[in-house]
């Protein structure tokens, strides 16, 4: 519980804010000049609070968001949502499926394969249309919502033959009815015990204009939606069965409020990690005199806390409460005067049984995530460019139940736009490596963290970094910023660069005495690093000149069985200067199938640019050959698909057997692997 004596300090304060609580111009003036927006923590979190201090808490931040320019809110860290190789046999033969993570943490994607069928999400046509016209009826506010495009996209199904490397349209899920403000992103599969599709989980997120009563020269009460404030965000999922995939029908929909940052399934239950603002119908955006002040104040003390945390609806029924006031976990040590005003939840749903098992918020700033089966990691950022610290919060899942296991900090911050390569856990030691600027932004520091929970205690513990005076080796040379890393077992790879790269091969068998176990230096550098087989790693990149700067896609392959000694056995360059594939930040377009207990798969799309010139997408595919012996690197060719856009849409591919079906726009192709000049398509 907190101190009393916190309340006690608050109560004068709000005295002072809110003067009489009238709302009329003869009461005292409104002073928000004393807030402060609570900066992301790095300390543990506790739900035992009073139900005041809450409430104060999260009232204070929606007191931050209309103070008009009078609060001294602390620089907030930009929120990232990172994108989501596992090979299946669901249905006959051997095929691949979505690029993920971790081995047993299901991601979204645009396109989902069962082995059979092809769901394959549409490319939005986004753009901003701002059809609104100021308007002097407060009441009617109908007609403010900004048009954002055709964000919606369709969902079609095709059914494969891989035999003939053909594919068929069966059926189409029409985009929304209101598709200007809803923008389908994910996509998730979810099977029958025997294995078989039942469902197709789409998930997208509604926009709504935030509208704000703002104050006219002319004194006159105007409704605006103000159109440079986050919209208001539904996240929505519709289930669509498809048992019998020519005729999907949606069996169930679920809408929370929020907008979502991520999500993960794993088994049967699917976690939904969401951020919420909460609104206060009537709010006066920046006011100009001291009875709209008042009024704003009036309105925020009056509303009730229940009406401020985020609700859910099934199949559009009456809202339910999502969490309640004793399932936020907020920073232990709060100030009276401090506020901030969003809430993250994370919540799981059991989708065999179509109900919300268990969900917990934090008010507080995240900035991504990272999830284990049997774990899941919120962080951020905390403090100045000079001392900046990484905070992460740990929550055990169990089949649905999610508990909070505390919080540890490390020194510097990491990639936020993909924690997920950054961070891993295993036998319960979570391994973070971060980079510290504190010497300056060309100075960088790069170390190795492994933390672990204790007993009794809502501290991560530190129990190792990396350098240190054991291993006094640093982690790249000089100068040099990281550009990959990836935990596999009892290895972490890290990739450093600034005029050439060097792969770090770490040995990570002891959690309490890691090492630098290996390094080696080739041209360019890479930002994708692949598991294959037992001693192998591929990856994608770029070569760079003699500057640095980066020319052409460079697809690499490294022996890893001596971890010692790390060597490059083949690399292939791809394309002129200025080429780029989505696989270097986008794993889900690498797409990577084992044939064989010797022979590997994998294709990576490529937009060939020859200095400013584009001249083309293709999919490039290759073979990794005697994995079992000595590996060799081999290029099999490339698909051409005519008529695509090089900025438009996200490359997807699927193999299934000797067939590969590559997606680009929306729109399929598919030839032979031993033929990829002959294309079928576009289906």
């Amino acid at each position: 519980m907190f101190p009393r004596t916190g309340y006690a300090i608050f109560g004068a304060l709000a005295a002072v804010l809110v003067g009489c609580g009238s709302g009329s111009e003869r009461g005292a003036e409104v002073d928000y000049s004393h807030l402060e927006q609570a900066s992301p923590v790095a300390e543990p979190l506790s739900n035992q609070h009073d139900l005041d201090s809450f409430a104060n808490y999260l009232k204070n931040g929606l007191r931050l968001q209309v103070a008009g320019g009078q609060s001294r809110p602390s620089a907030d860290v930009a929120m990232m949502a990172e994108a989501a190789s596992d090979t299946t046999s669901r249905a006959s033969g051997n095929f691949s499926d979505t690029n993920v993570h971790v081995q047993g943490v299901d991601e979204a994607d645009l396109v989902k394969y069962d082995g059979e069928y092809l769901y394959v999400l549409g490319t939005p046509r986004a753009g901003y249309n701002h059809q609104t016209q100021p308007q002097t009826d407060v009441a009617s506010t109908s007609t403010f919502a900004p048009s954002y495009g055709s964000l919606a996209q369709s969902i079609r199904i095709l059914r494969t033959n891989p035999e003939q490397a053909q594919a068929t349209a069966v059926a189409e899920i029409p985009a929304p009815e209101d598709d200007d403000n809803q923008w389908r992103s994910q996509l998730y599969l979810h099977e029958t015990e025997q294995g078989k599709t039942q469902s197709l989980i789409a998930i997208s997120e509604i926009y709504e204009p935030v509208v704000w009563l703002e104050q006219s020269d002319e004194d006159v009460t105007l409704a605006r939606p103000m159109l440079y404030q986050p919209a208001r965000t539904t996240a929505r999922l519709d289930v669509f069965d498809v048992a019998t995939p020519e005729d999907p029908r949606v069996s169930w929909t679920l809408d929370i409020d929020g907008h979502l940052i991520n999500s993960r399934k794993v088994g049967s239950i699917l976690y939904l990690v969401t951020r919420h603002r909460p609104q206060v119908e009537g709010m006066i955006h920046n006011p100009s005199d001291s009875a709209a002040r008042q009024s704003n104040e009036q309105r925020i003390a009056q509303a009730p806390i229940s009406e401020l945390l985020p609700s859910f609806q099934i199949d559009a029924g009456e809202p339910s409460a999502l969490v309640r006031e004793n399932d936020c976990f907020l920073p232990k040590s709060l100030k009276p005067n401090q506020g901030y005003a969003e809430i993250v939840t994370i919540s799981a749903f059991d989708m065999d049984t179509r109900a919300l098992v268990s969900s917990v918020c934090l008010n507080t700033q995240v900035s991504g995530l990272y999830a284990s089966p049997t774990s899941l990691y919120l962080g951020a950022t905390v403090g100045d460019w000079e001392q900046r610290e990484t905070g992460v919060h740990k929550f055990q899942l169990d089949e649905g139940q999610i508990a909070y296991r505390g919080t540890g900090k490390v020194r510097g911050s990491l990639n936020w736009a993909a924690p997920s390569f950054s961070m891993d856990e295993q036998d319960g030691y979570l391994r973070i490596v971060t980079t510290d600027r504190s010497r300056g932004w060309n100075d960088p520091h790069h170390e190795l963290n492994v933390l672990r929970s204790q007993e009794g205690s809502d501290v991560l513990e530190v129990v190792v970094t990396l350098p240190n005076a054991e291993e006094p080796a640093a982690i790249g040379k000089p100068g040099e910023d990281i550009y990959a890393v990836r935990f596999l077992g009892d290895r972490g790879y890290i990739v450093t660069f600034e005029r050439i790269d060097p792969l770090y091969v770490l040995d990570l068998s002891d959690h309490h005495s890691p090492s630098i176990a290996g390094e080696l230096e080739v041209p360019g550098f890479a930002t994708y690093l692949h598991p294959v087989g037992d001693g192998y790693l591929a990856s994608v990149g770029q070569d760079a000149d003699e500057n640095g700067m980066p020319t052409e896609v460079k697809i690499e392959l490294f022996d890893v069985r001596d971890i010692s000694n790390p060597q490059s056995v083949g690399r292939h360059l791809v394309g002129g200067r200025g080429s780029w594939s989505q696989a270097l930040n986008d794993l889900q377009s690498f797409n990577f199938l084992q044939v064989g207990d010797d022979q590997f798969r994998f294709t990576v799309p490529v937009s060939n640019w020859s200095f400013d010139i584009w001249r083309e997408n293709r999919l490039y595919l290759y073979e990794i050959n005697g994995v079992r012996g000595e590996a060799e690197l081999q290029m099999v060719g490339s698909l051409l698909a005519e008529g695509g856009d090089h900025w438009r849409g996200s490359a997807r591919a699927r193999l299934h057997d000797d067939t590969l079906f590559y997606i680009h726009d929306g729109k399929v192709w598919s030839s032979f692997w031993e033929s990829p000049e002959l294309v079928n398509g576009p289906f």
